[in-house]
C-alpha cells in the first residue's frame, strides 16, 4: 500500500489556494478528497487562509473572491476571532472610564461587543447601541437599560445602518461612545471599509459628549478601508490594549 505523504500547514494552504484560482469555488467534501487530513484540520486550514487572502468562507466550502483583501468587509464573527486578547484587554481599559447613571453608545464593532461583556458590573446604565449582538449580550443584564436602533440589518455586521438607524438617533444623547474602525491613513486618519458604518458612526459622534476610539495596536499599522472616518485629534481618547491616551493626537505615532 503505497504511503501517503503528509502535508505540512503551508503545503495545504498552497493546494487549496491552487485549486481555488482554478474553479473558484471548492466545497468542504471535495476539499478532503483533495488533502489527506481531518475536516476539522482543514476547517484550521482555511480560517488561516481567509485572514490572510481572499480565500472567503461560505457555508459547506470556500470560494476565492474578487475583492481584494484590503477591501473585504469581515463577518462580526470573523472579527471577533482576530486578536481577541487585545481586543478584551481594551475593553478592560475603557470600562474604566464609565460611571454608573451614564448613558454609552456602542458601535457594531468587535472592540464594542468585547466592551459590552464588562458592562455587567454596573447596577444602573443605558446603552445605545446599532448592534444586534450586543443588544443580545445584555439581555441578562436586566440593570442596563438597552435601546437598538432601528435601520437596514446588515447580516454579516450584525449592524443596524441607512436613514432609519440615523433618524432614530435623533431623540438619544450619551455621555460616551465608544466605536472602533478597520485601519489608519497617512498615520494621522482613521479609515474604514462601508460608507454606512461610517455615517452611523459619524451620526453617533455628533450625539456623544466624549468619543473614545477602541483600537488594538495591530490597527495601528493597517491600512484597510477606503474611507475616512476622520483624525485621530476627532477622539477624546484612543484605548488599546497598552494604555489610553488623552487626548488623542498624531502623537500616538512619536
Amino acid at each position: 500500500m503505497k504511503k501517503v505523504k503528509k502535508l505540512l500547514p503551508m503545503e495545504r494552504e498552497t493546494l487549496i489556494l491552487d485549486k481555488l484560482k482554478a474553479s473558484k469555488i471548492l466545497g468542504i467534501n471535495e476539499l478532503q478528497g483533495l488533502i489527506p487530513v481531518s475536516r476539522m484540520t482543514l476547517w484550521r486550514d482555511i480560517r488561516r487562509l481567509s485572514l490572510k487572502t481572499n480565500v472567503r468562507i461560505f457555508h459547506g466550502g470556500v470560494k476565492l473572491s474578487d475583492t481584494p483583501l484590503e477591501e473585504q468587509e469581515d463577518s462580526l464573527e470573523r472579527r471577533l476571532s482576530v486578536n481577541a486578547d487585545k481586543k478584551i484587554a481594551a475593553a478592560r481599559r475603557a470600562v474604566e472610564l464609565i460611571s454608573e447613571n451614564q448613558t454609552v453608545m456602542l458601535d457594531a464593532s468587535s472592540a464594542s461587543n468585547y466592551l459590552a461583556l464588562e458592562l455587567d458590573r454596573f447596577k444602573r446604565l443605558k446603552v445605545v447601541t446599532n448592534c444586534v449582538d450586543i443588544a443580545r449580550t445584555l439581555r441578562s443584564s436586566p440593570q442596563i437599560q438597552v435601546i437598538l436602533t432601528g435601520g437596514l440589518l446588515k447580516h454579516e455586521t450584525s449592524s443596524l445602518v441607512g436613514p432609519l438607524a440615523l433618524k432614530s438617533l435623533a431623540d438619544h444623547s450619551a455621555d460616551w461612545l465608544f466605536f472602533s474602525a478597520t485601519g489608519t491613513k497617512a498615520q494621522n486618519e482613521v479609515i474604514d471599509l462601508n460608507p454606512l458604518e461610517i455615517e452611523m458612526k459619524r451620526a453617533m459622534m455628533k450625539k456623544s459628549a466624549k468619543k473614545v476610539l477602541l483600537f488594538d495596536t495591530s490597527k495601528m499599522t493597517s491600512n484597510r478601508g477606503a474611507h475616512v472616518l476622520g483624525r485621530f485629534s476627532d477622539f477624546d481618547a484612543v484605548v488599546t490594549e497598552k494604555s489610553v491616551w488623552y487626548p488623542a493626537s498624531e502623537d500616538l505615532f512619536k
